[in-house]
């Protein structure tokens, strides 16, 4: 646990500029229904819009319609994927 709080909080850092205790992501199981977004929610908002944008980029506004773009969405998620 206090490894994944630290990188959490490494995590939110580098994404986000904030310095947050990592201990918040375990408000995840605890406050699903809160406004406040607790860091996991956070990080993969960010990571999903980072996504979107890589996606427009190499196929255009309507890359869900390509289907090329599946093929690239299915490679990049792979489990062994960085």
């Amino acid at each position: 646990m206090d490894q994944a709080s630290e990188a959490y909080s490494k995590l939110i850092k580098e994404y986000t500029g904030f310095e947050m205790p990592g201990e918040y992501w375990l408000l995840h199981h605890i406050l699903p229904d809160s406004i406040m977004y607790v860091p996991s929610y956070l990080l993969a908002a960010i990571r999903a819009f980072e996504l979107e944008i890589y996606m427009q980029s190499k196929f255009g506004n309507t890359w869900w319609k390509e289907k090329e773009a599946g093929r690239v969405l299915k490679e990049i998620m792979k489990p062994e994927q960085k």
